[in-house]
This record gives structure tokens, sequence and C-alpha cells, in this order.
């Protein structure tokens, strides 16, 4: 299921003193955030289809709403489950303790090290941790996990149930100086009885990413929002058709990070990466083609990639030299040696 949703008009001249209380009387049907009901929803009907597969509703912490939690899992033969970063610090049932307390009182499960990249803020005055400038760095996270029950929020005009969840929090006890400690922690109602299932929330968890690399792929490389169209069919057929292609760039992202010894005359054909060694080499084509990942970091240098044993193209600067294949491929074969 897709849903294209745009606002209707942007509240600017507000503080967040007067959002918070909008956002504590207004009904969640009438909130932005309702989207991520609806994606529970779907989740539910795809859960009741496929009654023998474990479904998990994947969602960042904008979906870290109570509201959320208190949707119906069950389905005729099973159930769906949810995993949600949070980013609420919410009151549990134990006597002055919240969320974040209550995971950390409990023992570390296992140790894991992540690759942390470097990031500049977008702004010099920036405050929120996930968006503060940090240096590239190892960092070495704590696990531990718990189960809590959650007070329910006010709501005008409704009560809400409390709810139980699974907490997973992975944090680095031990930051460099001056650098804000990593931390991670989701909510779930997947089972957390050992460590080897906790380990599996953190790999269900991971790969989600990757819808951020889809949409900046689509508004950075696409530009999908400057397009300027007469009506708005005519935006959501190009959305359509985007939204292929972009899935097919980084499934040879994918390809090319995980097959990287495959022929890549499985993707291309001998057009394509004949135009394209000579232009980036400058030397006749050789006889055997390349393999996939050296082809795909070739195209990938036409669009601005800077070659590198020690890194992999994305799909923005894949995009920009898919489109300079094109190019190259229709030269070739309108003028080439073949």
């Amino acid at each position: 299921m897709e849903k294209n949703w745009t606002r209707s008009k942007i509240k600017k001249k507000r503080t967040k003193l007067e959002r918070d209380r909008e956002n504590r009387t207004k009904a969640i049907e009438k909130k932005e955030s309702f989207r991520w009901i609806e994606g529970m929803r779907a989740a539910h009907e795809v859960a009741e289809a496929c009654p023998r597969t474990t479904c998990v509703c994947i969602a960042d912490s904008d979906a870290d709403v109570y509201e959320l939690f208190c949707e119906p899992r069950s389905t005729f033969r099973g159930e769906l489950h949810y995993l949600v970063r949070a980013c609420q610090n919410r009151i549990t049932g134990a006597p002055q303790a919240n969320l974040l307390d209550a995971t950390r009182g409990t023992p570390c499960l296992f140790q894991c090290s992540v690759n942390v990249r470097a990031r500049t803020a977008k702004l010099v005055t920036e405050t929120r941790k996930r968006q503060e400038t940090r240096g590239a760095r190892i960092a070495e996270l704590e696990v531990r996990a718990t189960t809590v029950t959650v007070r329910p929020p006010y709501r005008k005009g409704r009560k809400l149930p409390e709810v139980i969840l699974n907490v997973v929090l992975a944090e680095e006890s031990h930051p460099p100086d001056g650098a804000i400690a990593i931390q991670w922690i989701v909510v779930t109602t997947l089972l957390i009885d050992n460590p080897e299932q906790v380990q599996q929330i953190v790999s269900y968890y991971s790969p989600r990413w990757k819808i951020e690399v889809y949409f900046r792929t689509l508004k950075s490389g696409f530009r999908i929002e400057g397009r300027q169209f007469e009506t708005l069919d005519r935006l959501l057929n190009c959305l359509a058709v985007y939204s292929i292609i972009t899935w097919k760039i980084m499934y040879l992202c994918h390809l090319g990070r995980e097959c990287p010894d495959l022929d890549c005359e499985i993707i291309f054909d001998p057009s394509e990466w004949k135009s394209v060694y000579m232009t980036v080499r400058q030397q006749d084509p050789p006889s055997d083609p390349p393999s996939l990942n050296e082809m795909i970091r070739m195209i990938a240098s036409l669009g601005g990639y800077v070659i590198r044993r020690s890194t992999q193209p994305g799909a923005k600067t894949l995009w920009f030299g898919l489109q300079r294949v094109h190019d190259l491929s229709t030269a070739w074969e309108t003028f080439g040696p073949d």
C-alpha cells in the first residue's frame, strides 16, 4: 500500500507551548501522525492475508504515538507485531520510573560495535542530538531489554488503556570526550525472552534506514518536489514511475555490494558497459566484461562518486551516472566500432 500525502497549510508562527497544547486536545484522526495508524491498519490487513508469516510493522520515531500501541493486532490465525523507535520517555507503572530508567536498570545482555558515520549539522545553531555535528567512530554499545507497563497520556474526551511494551535499549556507555552518546531505544511486541530474540529485533530494525535513502533519492535525485505539472494526476503518474526506478536503483546498489563478482552483462548491455569503460578508463574495453561492482563504481563516478576502495557508491550518484549511461550507449550504438 502506498499513500501520497501533503500538507494543506503550514502553521509557522506558533510556540512550542502552543503546539503541545494543540496536540493534547486535538483528536488523533485530525493529526498528521494519524498516517501511522493508517499504516498499522494496512499492515493488519496484510497479516490477515498471511497467517503463516510473522508480520512486523516497523517505523521510526515519528510513529511513537500512543494510539498506535492501542491498535488491535490479533488476526484470524496469528497476530501483527510492531517495532517502533521511541522518542518519548513515557511514564511506566513502576513508581518514579520512566521508559529509559526502567530499561537501564536491567543487566546488559550483550555488546555490539557499530560504525558511526560523520555528520555535519545543517545549521550552526542546531541543538537536536540527532542533527548535531559529529565525527566518525566505532561505538561500543551495551544492549538491554525489559518489559514495562506504560501509563496512557491525557486525551480530551477519550480514555486510553494501559499497554504492555517490550523495550530494547542500545546505548554507548563510554562515548569519547565531548561526543554525544549513541542511544537507540525501540518498543515492540516481539518476544525478548533471550539474547537471541533481542538480537533478532536489532537486525529487524537496522535495515529501516534504507527507506530514508529511498525518499532522499526521490527528492534529491529525481527532484520530485520540484516537478511542475498542470494537474495532480500527471504528478502522481510521474511519482509512480520514479518510485519504480528508485527501487531498481537501490536494488542495483544492493547487488553491487552483496554480489560484487557477478558478470555486469547480467544487468547491462555491451553498448552500455563498453561505452562507460572507455569514457571512465580512457582505454579500449576488454574482451571480458568487468564485474558488476566495478561497473557500478564506474557509472557512479559519472555522477560525482570518487572511486575509493574503502567506500561504496550510493543511490544518488548512481542515478546521476545512469543518466549519462543512456547518452553514452546511444552514441556507442550510433557511432561506435560495433
